[in-house]
């Protein structure tokens, strides 16, 4: 703020005369604190010329002059202070506040004949008391750091200590690789269940079977003999748990391809991770193709004589398994607009699943596996209680997207644990929660869990526990874990025995303490990188202090509750979207939609609450049914926008850059109602509940659920509010 009380005829007058001046400054926070004093004694008194021009009135020509508007979020009130002397009287001069703040913070400084006073006055509803403190704190400390001896950085200016790494308990030993195990638990107890599926239960005897007769396809291959891994394109059943071990089993990598995937994106995928061979089902029209194998699901049961041949053949192989050698890879979403593939060892897998009994009290007797074997959650449902004697449980495809049927089926199958991310979980409580009592454990993972949804968790299943995963592909799976408790803080954890975890700044330096920042994991688990990439590999894992750490691109801040320090997921550092338990990385999407003739710019973004993707394209006049359809072709249903917006033009920053802020907070324009919605009474309750779930005006009583965006959450929405609306289940 700047005095515009300069004139000389104006000296006498009393009132406030002050002006808020925006000023930018190009910081380094590398740099010496000098450059910036520097850089602001250079700019400041030029600014000063311009302190009548009215702060409203320099947004306002920015604003008509098609400029960025000037966001004044920190002010500074500096003054000079000469306490005055009157005949027969004290003056103290003192900072009073109003009760309103105009900015979300303003730091007060007053320079006084014999000390200098600081304050901080602060927005409570974007800036709470406890973080304006530390900042104040922070601010005090720069300033006697400065005065005492000028810091070697800017980052280094606040005095205040680093936040130190949050490290996991040290894991208990284990095995480099979990096959042996695996194999070992089977033959212990051949006749116990070891597999469910849609069609039934498979024994652990006759699983071994069934994996040394796809060892037997595999080496009798000459085509896939030379194949370091094999692709496995398989509906969710037993034969993908046979199709696994048998990989590892011959010393290949598995590489799980989600079968209901576009043709493009598997092709993409295939043809990523060549040399390999594939394994998929009885009558797949590929496997004509001589590096295909067909695989059905295994029997039911198996003989004696053959079982024991196959335990003892398959220990033998699973013995000479190394453990770095590759385990998995699973392929995510791209920045460049194709899947990265994350190569993951057998000492990555191992570390991630044995230390999984410090963490949990109970074992999974049978692990229900709701995700797509394309990703890698699937690999907890399907390693983990195997290598505890338990058996993975896994719903067909039409069963997952139906939460009525999947909640029957955990409770049909008896499940003790399953996993899955917080919006199927929500929609199983409010529709089946009567189906889910005799879990033992629900784990939640994917995306951020709400209070809403840990209260409505121990409120009807308060025998249960609920815990939250946290962890990207390239820390194998889980990096973090906590137990939600009610009426507690809804926070990621701490990490998992073996793992380290560090939050730093832009610049990699660890964060003061507080401050939030990006979340660096380190550990057995971090994978070796992406496939082929590695720019990218050398982008996303770095070396610091002699560690190898993964940058997870996460904006998370440590807390401390109680005696513990726990992480708080904040958002993200980039424009990576987290929308239903899928995280798209927006350029593979945009992409695709910049292949469509039609397309010239398009941008995709998260809108709305709940959060929608939505797809802004321009030129105008682009038909959404057309971009769908394109789209469908090559990417899977789940990175498809709910909706698309076309414009003449995207807008753009003042320096030209695509303004994602401006897409995400415009509202979605829609098309006028159909007078349909008046026919009936009903039929206006159906259009309402449809409009409010799909978050879109545009729908008439013969719209295309799916066209719209829809989704088996969103019809779980709709399905519940009907319910709820008609009085009926």
């Amino acid at each position: 703020t700047a005095s515009t009380n300069d004139h000389v005829d104006a000296a006498d007058l009393v009132g406030y005369y002050l002006n808020t001046l925006p000023v930018a400054l190009d910081v380094d926070v590398t740099g010496p604190v000098a450059d910036v004093v520097d850089a602001a004694v250079d700019i400041v008194p030029d600014l000063l010329e311009h302190r009548r021009y009215p702060f409203a009135r320099i947004v306002r020509d920015a604003r008509d002059a098609g400029l960025a508007e000037p966001s004044v979020d920190v002010m500074l009130a500096y003054q000079e202070l000469a306490t005055p002397t009157l005949t027969g009287a004290t003056v103290e001069q003192r900072i009073l506040a109003s009760g309103t703040s105009v900015s979300v913070c303003t730091l007060f400084v007053q320079e006084r004949t014999d000390r200098l006073e600081i304050g901080l006055e602060h927005r409570g509803s974007v800036l709470g008391r406890r973080d304006a403190e530390r900042l104040l704190d922070a601010f005090e400390a720069a300033l006697r750091a400065t005065a005492i001896a000028p810091p070697t950085s800017v980052a280094d200016a606040s005095g205040l200590a680093a936040e130190a790494d949050l490290v996991g308990s040290d894991p208990v030993p284990h095995p480099a690789v979990v096959v042996p195990t695996i194999i070992e638990a089977l033959a212990a107890d051949p006749d116990r269940i070891a597999v469910v599926d849609a069609d039934g239960e498979v024994t652990a005897g006759a699983l071994l079977v069934a994996v040394a007769d796809c060892v037997d396809q595999l080496e009798r291959h000459a085509a896939a003999e030379a194949a370091p891994r094999v692709a496995v394109r398989l509906p969710r059943s037993a034969a993908v748990v046979v199709a696994m071990l048998a990989t590892w089993c011959t010393r290949r990598s598995y590489l799980p391809i989600d079968a209901t995937s576009p043709l493009r994106r598997r092709t993409l995928i295939h043809d990523a991770a060549l040399p390999c061979a594939s394994i998929v089902t009885v009558g797949d029209p590929a496997a004509s193709d001589a590096n295909t194998i067909e695989l059905d699901r295994p029997a039911a049961a198996a003989s004696h004589d053959a079982i024991a041949d196959a335990a003892h053949r398959l220990a033998a192989a699973a013995s000479t398994i190394e453990w770095a050698s590759e385990a998995y890879a699973i392929f995510t979403s791209g920045s460049t607009g194709v899947p990265k593939g994350v190569s993951v060892t057998h000492r990555n897998l191992a570390a991630s699943t044995f230390v999984r009994s410090q963490v949990y009290p109970t074992v999974p007797t049978r692990f229900v596996v709701p995700s797509s074997i394309g990703f890698d959650s699937s690999l907890v449902g399907l390693v983990w209680p195997l290598v505890a004697g338990g058996a993975p449980v896994l719903p067909a495809d039409d069963v997952v997207g139906d939460v009525d049927r999947l909640a029957e089926f955990v409770s049909d199958t008896r499940a003790t644990h399953v996993l899955t991310v917080p919006s199927v979980y929500r929609a199983m409580l409010r529709r089946r929660p009567d189906r889910l009592v005799a879990l033992d454990t629900v784990i939640v993972a994917g995306e951020a869990t709400d209070r809403a949804l840990v209260e409505a968790h121990h409120d009807l299943l308060g025998g249960v526990c609920l815990r939250d995963e946290y962890g990207p592909t390239e820390a194998t799976v889980w990096a973090t874990a906590h137990e939600h408790r009610p009426n507690r803080a809804v926070r990621i954890g701490t990490p998992i025995p073996g793992v380290r975890v560090r939050v730093v700044d832009p610049g990699l330096r660890p964060v003061v303490a507080g401050a939030s920042g990006e979340l660096l994991i380190s550990g057995a688990t971090v994978t070796q990188g992406y496939l082929g990439a590695d720019e990218l590999t050398a982008e996303r894992f770095v070396v610091l202090d002699g560690r190898r750490w993964y940058r997870t691109g996460d904006r998370v801040r440590l807390e401390v509750d109680g005696d513990e320090r726990l992480i708080d997921f904040v958002g993200r550092v980039d424009d990576q979207l987290n929308v239903g338990g899928n995280r798209r990385d927006p350029s593979e999407v945009e992409a695709a939609l910049l292949r469509i003739d039609a397309v010239t710019e398009a941008a995709v973004v998260a809108s709305g609450e709940p959060p929608r993707v939505v797809a802004h394209v321009a030129p105008g006049g682009v038909d959404e049914a057309r971009l769908r359809a394109a789209l469908a072709d090559e990417l899977p249903g789940r990175s498809i926008p709910h909706r698309f917006v076309a414009h003449d033009e995207l807008p753009r920053t003042s320096r030209g850059k695509l303004d994602r802020r401006a897409l995400e907070t415009s509202a979605v324009p829609t098309a006028p109602l159909s007078d349909d919605a008046a026919a009936t009474s009903m039929t206006a309750v159906v259009l309402g509940v449809w409009r409010d779930a799909l978050q879109r005006d545009d729908v008439a009583v013969d719209s295309d659920f799916f066209a719209l965006g829809g989704d088996s959450l969103s019809a779980v929405v709709i399905v519940t509010a009907l319910g709820a609306r008609l009085g009926r289940d």
